[in-house]
């Protein structure tokens, strides 16, 4: 895990989290309650993130979205969707994308170095 960067839900920001280290696989748990699993890199300075643990954050401040990390990393199928339809209001795009995104976890982990 070495300069992997995973991401929690925003409202975990600050909080004490307990991180399960597997040999494919990271869970990450706030007090006994999993709250995401991701897949395990062994990539230094890779990212693995999921845009949807970033809606919160977004919505208050929706021009950052397509200037953000996880934005350069959210699937292209979905940066196309946006460029069609919302390129001019991200607001709009941030507060319609569902809670849960059913992408591939890998299409949100690109190499990257910070």
């Amino acid at each position: 895990m070495k300069n992997v960067h995973y991401s929690v839900p925003d409202s975990l920001v600050g909080e004490k989290v307990h991180v399960k280290v597997y040999s494919e696989k990271i869970v990450i748990l706030y007090g006994k309650e999993k709250v995401v699993s991701h897949q395990r890199s062994y990539c230094g300075g890779d990212w693995c993130i999921k845009l949807e643990h970033y809606l919160r954050t977004l919505s208050r401040k929706p021009g950052a979205l397509p200037h953000s990390v996880v934005w350069q990393r959210a699937p292209e199928e979905l940066r196309r969707l946006y460029d069609i339809h919302f390129k001019e209001d991200n607001r709009t795009f941030v507060w319609t994308m569902p809670e849960k995104m059913d992408f591939p976890e890998r299409t949100l982990s690109r190499h990257a170095r910070s």
